[in-house]
């Protein structure tokens, strides 16, 4: 027996000491990393036994093949001098030198799209078209990036979940500061991080499908000071002649331990300044503080059309915004976000409402123009400390906001002119905590907390006479801890915490003088069990949350205990093709403040009221997504399916009371099912540098309605299909083209054929065209939105604009809407009501730009 278990023993350390693993970190000098870097394990006489690369962090691990022993690393880059560093004497970090090698002249040409691991580098010069000025412009031509009209950057459909450049986090969720002004020309190449986790901590512990963005810096806008100037002035030239005028300042700062944007702009041209300081994602639960009941009034009529032609009179902005990172050590991040909007904008807009879930009466339809004004004057600021480690993080958020925004109109209400005033103004201060810790044999400890106070004051004019003072007063917190252990071939993580908001609501009219309070308790703990790890080519997670939940709402309590489960899964198919899935099922006490039997005037002539009883929803949620990327082929796509079911006690009766649209909830239960499909795919080619993209959707809802007192089942249909083509067939033309094309309908409701809804749909073209001899500009820019409504009118703008443009400066004339087009018309089709509108668009301007780059 003895033998016998000594022999094991010695069979044990000589399979460990043949089957040794090497891991380590290789770094230039300076301690950044150095990705792509080649490491080789020799053996015996220095023959190769395996080879890697080093990751987007500059570590390797290489594993000597069974019955090997490795010797020596090797380790060899471009740029570097070549190190062999015996096994024995490895350290953690292997440090290379630079090394100065002469070359002939040649001349390369890059692949458009390389892939190292996870990582996808795109080279901005192989979709770079001379036309485009900033990185945001190419990015939209790369194969599976799109940039939405918001400026969110979505890869695969999917948002982005952080927007580096050089590796360091300055703009958080507001990056449009950063990809649409940053100068195409000083920008070398965008990374894509797949599967990215953005705490270090975790990035081998905590598995992510999301996806972030890196832009690579050309060395000369490296620890410089980089800006731009661009001003625009000129007239309108259809009805009241105007003065124009635009401006925008932007200076830049990318350094290794700093970095900065600051911008200024005015504009009255049309452009949406706001979208500059808009966050395209959010981090903590109370990030934007809480919502309210009341908002202003400034419907657009639809965004079909390129959004600067909806300003149908003028807006007047202003936008000061400004962002500093500093890195007060190599994981530590310092950054201060400040910004300041004042904007004033007008709009014409008509709308006639006809009600379909109305009892069969002779009143069924509303009619409204409006000459609204809105008035902005909007202040946030933002302190992040972060220390993002590779055991070890800590970071916290504190967010700040105030307003004084309001809103004016002059209303014609079914032929009857009335006056609209509303102040809804918000104030909430918020803090996000968060602190990771890795411990030995891939343990974790996670402890997030967040903390919120929002208070939202609104005032508003009725059109019963007198005015509405509605006052919202919301606290908000939450702490969760979550550890994770390996068990075996599984890993468990445990989360437990608690959570507590309380909503208080006073308000006074001239009929009502009320408050009311909604109190949500939560205890909770959640038990996840992991299969696999985040490097693996499978991937599976299943949980459940067990929820101990404690309500109040005016007067009424409940207490349940809840229990929800999840499954996820991910399989990598193959190095190309991945395929995840999800399901969950869906168990809620809730209510809130919108569920109160309190009646609110919800706007000037819209009242509501709820049941003031506490709702119990359960419903399911199934999740599928493909996706599939070829660098070498530059092609890449993905489809997606979701169904999703609700069943909860709600449904609302709704009534017109003369000039009054009345919204009842009941208690009647509504169980609703949707379906879902997306899809994208992206292929860039070599032939006159063609790029395209499509994009599609279809979804289904079947639901139920109120009509009277009765509950009648009803359907939807809506879908969608979009497609952006560019390319440069000679050498100084290039073409863009963006189709799309929406689809809605909804099957009739029972017992209602006489109001019978039919089907809309509505195509949009869009066309630019460039001819660039020399350094001359010529652009025609054509857009085309039509319904298939033979009543409703069609559109087409023409904009054309001459430049001369050189690598630092910029100047030229732009004349837009050529044709003149005034309004832009509509109809839409909602759940309970269909609709026609037309809104007022920006009339026939001439402008003279000028941009200059310092």
């Amino acid at each position: 027996m003895r033998r016998w278990l000594a022999f094991n023993v010695l069979m044990l350390v000589a399979l460990v000491a043949w089957g040794q693993s090497v891991t380590g970190r290789v770094t230039d000098a300076n301690g950044q990393p150095l990705v792509g870097a080649s490491v080789m394990l020799q053996g015996e006489g220095g023959k190769t036994l395996t080879f890697g690369k080093t990751d987007k962090e500059g570590r390797f691990s290489l594993k000597t093949p069974e019955g090997k022993q490795a010797q020596a690393v090797m380790f060899n880059m471009l740029g570097y001098e070549r190190q062999t560093v015996q096994v024995a004497k490895l350290a953690e970090t292997v440090v290379l030198k630079e090394k100065v090698t002469e070359i002939k002249e040649v001349t390369v040409q890059s692949e458009k799209i390389q892939e190292r691991g996870d990582t996808l580098i795109y080279s901005v010069a192989g979709f770079r078209e001379k036309q485009d000025r900033t990185i945001a412009d190419v990015i939209g031509r790369m194969p599976g990036m799109q940039v939405q009209e918001s400026g969110q950057i979505t890869f695969n459909g999917q948002p982005i979940n952080r927007f580096y450049v050089e590796g360091m986090d300055l703009v958080g969720s507001k990056y449009t500061q950063v990809s649409e002004a940053l100068n195409a020309d000083n920008v070398k190449s965008v990374e894509v991080y797949r599967r990215h986790q953005p705490v270090k901590a975790l990035r081998k512990i905590e598995f992510s499908e999301q996806a972030a963005l890196n832009i690579v810096l050309k060395d000369e806008a490296k620890n410089v000071w980089n800006g731009a100037v661009e001003a625009e002035t000129g007239l309108t030239l259809q009805g009241s002649t105007d003065w124009l005028r635009s401006l925008k300042l932007t200076e830049m700062l990318f350094a290794k331990k700093r970095q900065s944007v600051s911008m200024y702009r005015h504009d009255n041209t049309g452009q949406d300044v706001s979208r500059e300081i808009g966050d395209h994602f959010l981090e903590g639960k109370w990030r934007n503080g809480g919502g309210g009941m009341v908002g202003g009034f400034m419907p657009s009529g639809g965004r079909m059309l390129d959004g600067k032609r909806y300003s149908g009179l003028f807006n007047n902005s202003h936008l000061l915004a400004t962002n500093w990172l500093f890195k007060t050590k190599s994981d530590d991040d310092l950054r201060l976000q400040l910004s300041a909007l004042l904007d004033k904008s007008e709009q014409e807009h008509f709308s006639e409402t006809s009600y379909t879930t109305l009892a069969d009466t002779a009143n069924t339809t509303m009619t409204q123009r409006n000459l609204q004004t809105g008035y902005r004057s909007e202040y946030r600021g933002e302190l992040l400390y972060k220390r993002n480690e590779e055991k070890y993080y800590l970071g916290n958020t504190l967010t700040g906001y105030i307003d004084f925004n309001r809103s004016e109109a002059t209303t014609q209400l079914n032929g009857r002119e009335t006056r609209q005033n509303t102040k809804a103004r918000k104030r909430y201060a918020t803090d996000n905590f968060k602190l990771v810790r890795q411990l030995a044999d891939r343990q974790s400890v996670t402890v997030n907390a967040d903390l919120n106070y929002t208070y939202l004051p609104s005032e508003m004019q009725l059109l019963t006479g007198g005015a509405q003072q509605l006052n919202n007063t919301q606290l908000n917190g939450s702490l969760e801890a979550r550890y994770g252990h390996e068990l075996g071939a599984f890993r468990v993580d445990y989360v437990g915490g608690a959570t507590l908001s309380s909503d208080k609501m006073d308000i006074s009219n001239r009929d009502t003088l009320m408050s009311d309070r909604y109190v949500d308790g939560r205890l909770f703990i959640q038990p996840t069990l992991n299969v696999g790890s985040v490097l693996d080519k499978f991937y599976a997670q299943a949980n459940v949350r067990l929820e101990m939940a404690h309500v109040e709402l005016s007067g009424n309590k409940a207490s349940e205990l809840l229990a929800i489960p999840s499954i996820n899964l991910t399989y990598q198919l193959t190095k190309k093709t991945r395929w995840s899935s999800s399901y969950n099922y869906r168990q809620q006490l809730s209510g809130s403040l919108a569920n109160s039997s309190t009646i609110v005037n919800l706007n000037y002539n819209n009242v509501s009221a709820g049941t003031g009883q506490l709702q119990h929803s359960h419903g399911h949620g199934l999740s599928t997504n493909l996706s599939y990327t070829d660098a070498l082929r530059r092609i890449s796509g993905s489809i997606s399916g979701s169904y999703a079911q609700e069943v909860q006690p709600q449904l609302f009766r709704e009534e017109l009371l003369g000039d009054i649209h009345s919204q009842t909830a009941t208690e009647v239960e509504n169980t609703s099912n949707s379906y879902t499909l997306r899809g994208t795919v992206s292929k860039s080619f070599r032939w006159a540098r063609l790029s395209i993209s499509l994009s599609g959707n279809y979804s289904w809802l079947d639901y139920e309605v109120l009509v009277g007192d009765s509950k009648v089942p009803t359907g939807s249909q809506s879908g969608g299909l979009s497609a952006r083509v560019s390319m440069s067939p000679l050498k100084n033309v290039s073409l863009e083209y963006q189709p799309a094309l929406s689809y809605h309908h909804q099957d009739h409701h029972a017992g209602m054929t006489s109001r019978a809804l039919a089907s809309t749909i509505d195509a949009t073209h869009r066309m630019k065209l460039y001819w660039m001899p020399g350094n001359w500009r010529l652009t025609w820019v054509g857009e085309y939105y039509r319904m298939k409504d033979s009543q409703l009118k069609s559109n087409f703008f023409s904009d054309v604009s001459l430049a001369y443009r050189t690598k630092t400066y910029e100047a030229g004339f732009y004349l837009y809407n050529i044709f003149g087009q005034e309004r832009q018309e509509r109809r839409y089709i909602s759940q309970t009501s269909q609709q026609y509108t037309w809104t007022r668009l920006r009339p026939r301007e001439f402008l003279v730009k000028a941009a200059f780059n310092f």
